[in-house]
């Protein structure tokens, strides 16, 4: 049988070259044998049982050809909790998290209205919203019933299923009234290996290519969806109403001149790498 600390060693050298090798490495087996990280290392000359070993080396294999940790592993943090994610949804970002804090920057902390998320992918977003605004109404849509499947389990296992009001659609289709507070982070990708009209990669990421291509494609220019939200926007969000978007800060000028164009006051915030990310929309 093979050491915890030969198990490491060659996975070392199978992900070379990688940035995150020595991470990606004890992310995994921590996964694999089940003990947190500071076990591994700690116990860097325990023998691992020959099918964990096999476990382990499997999922090596999928990580040297860039497919996410977080796939891998069928978890992701977001906000301080733990979510449930597969291929079927977008992986949920450190930089989504500004919605939320936007939100609560412009929202009380006892708002007993109605907040749709739209596209809620995994769920991270309306669960999150769940918690932080108890004493609200939480609706999330999505157009993938796979992605909804998902949400859900995440719902149930935050405890909050009940709270929250899943709904299967189009972008606004399922809301049948007028919402008070809407939030959404849409796709705003090209196509898979294409480029922008500036000649732009919109990703140099490779681990884009293993999520599903609907919750980051937007059409050859990227905006369809964005354009979408906002044209069909004054339809549903309330008289006095809030919405928080989510954009790609390279298409920020593009963004605002759509703004420009509509009914709405805009407002943009930073992300906390100081790059121009969520625009808040309210009525004129």
């Amino acid at each position: 049988m093979s050491t915890i600390r030969s198990l490491l060693q060659e996975s070392y050298k199978t992900l070379a070259h990688l940035d995150t090798a020595l991470l990606d490495s004890e992310i995994l087996l921590s996964f694999v044998l089940r003990q947190p990280r500071e076990y591994i290392l700690a116990h860097a000359e325990d023998e691992a049982a020959a099918d964990k070993a096999k476990q382990f080396y499997a999922l090596i294999a999928r990580r040297a050809k860039h497919e996410p940790i977080a796939y891998l592993i069928r978890q992701k943090e977001f906000y301080g909790r733990n979510f449930f994610v597969d291929s079927s949804v977008h992986i949920p970002r450190p930089a989504t998290e500004d919605l939320i804090d936007y939100a609560k920057d412009n929202v009380t902390a006892d708002f007993n209205g109605t907040f749709a998320d739209i596209g809620a992918g995994s769920g991270c977003i309306a669960i999150t919203l769940a918690h932080e605004f108890p004493h609200a109404k939480i609706i999330a849509t999505d157009i993938s019933q796979d992605a909804l499947d998902v949400a859900q389990r995440n719902a149930r296992d935050h405890n909050i299923a009940e709270r929250i009001d899943f709904r299967l659609g189009d972008l606004f289709e399922p809301l049948t009234e007028p919402v008070d507070i809407i939030v959404s982070n849409p796709p705003y990708g090209w196509p898979q290996a294409t480029q922008s009209a500036k000649g732009e990669v919109w990703s140099n990421d490779p681990e884009v290519l293993f999520q599903p291509a609907i919750s980051y494609e937007s059409g050859a220019d990227g905006l369809d969806i964005i354009r979408r939200f906002i044209s069909e926007l004054p339809d549903y969000l309330a008289q006095n109403g809030q919405a928080f978007m989510k954009f790609d800060p390279r298409r920020k000028d593009e963004v605002c001149a759509l703004l420009e164009q509509s009914p709405f006051i805009y407002t943009i915030k930073k992300d906390l790498a100081g790059f121009d990310r969520i625009a808040r929309l309210t009525r004129q």
